[in-house]
């Protein structure tokens, strides 16, 4: 059995922290950076409840129509 090795080098290391850090400090996540972090959480676990309830209606509709599969 082969191990797999990754190399990670420092200039791409570099690369996706300016990216990042450029990411936040746009104008994009002006809004984020003035919430506290109470409503950070907030508006984060109100998108995972979004999205946990359409995979429950989703999934319920596989139920009611008695198929395994999607189409």
């Amino acid at each position: 059995m082969r191990k797999i090795t990754f190399v990670v080098d420092t200039k791409m290391i570099g690369f996706i922290k300016d990216s990042i850090t450029d990411l936040y400090e746009s104008e994009t996540f002006s809004d984020v950076r003035r919430m506290d972090k109470r409503q950070v959480y907030y508006q984060f676990l109100n998108f995972a409840m979004i999205v946990s309830s359409a995979l429950m209606v989703w999934k319920g509709l596989f139920v009611l129509s008695g198929t395994g599969k999607s189409i």
